[in-house]
């Protein structure tokens, strides 16, 4: 299991089982699939200029992201994935409820929680590296631990 401290909390995620994985991956396809060409750049060549070029590149990206998806299935994304993790409370794990855990935090530690989930089952898709420094600020800095 993966464990993360996003937002001064931790949380923890594991992997889901092969064919729930599989499901999530063929949404996750078709949220990305019309913005492709914008994620590439976001992590690519074209965002390897200068800090300004590449937050430009990251949001032309995540603005793709938006248009290709409709707000529910974005909505219910975000708050299944996060909702997925559990977060440590007076020594103890809990399930992540969204409403509650993200009320008064804004909205950014709720997609951070969210994207480390996928990150957890997807590591392989997720290269850090390549980050702009506002995706890394949007997913959240460093690499789930195991």
């Amino acid at each position: 299991m993966a464990e993360k401290t996003i937002s001064g909390a931790l949380y923890r995620a594991d992997k889901l089982p092969a064919t729930e994985g599989i499901r999530l991956l063929a949404r996750l396809t078709k949220m990305l699939g019309p913005a492709l060409r914008e994620v590439e750049g976001a992590f690519g060549d074209e965002a390897k200029g200068d800090n300004g070029q590449r937050d430009k590149v990251a949001m032309r990206a995540i603005a793709a992201i938006v248009a290709a998806t409709s707000e529910d299935e974005m909505v219910r994304l975000v708050v299944e994935s996060a909702e997925r993790a559990e977060v440590k409370r007076n020594g103890g794990w809990e399930p992540v409820v969204f409403d509650h855990e993200f009320q008064s935090g804004g909205i950014l530690p709720a997609f951070q929680v969210a994207i480390f989930f996928l990150e957890v089952q997807f590591a392989d898709f997720f290269d850090a590296g390549k980050r702009s420094p506002l995706a890394a600020k949007i997913m959240g800095a460093g690499k789930p631990s195991n």
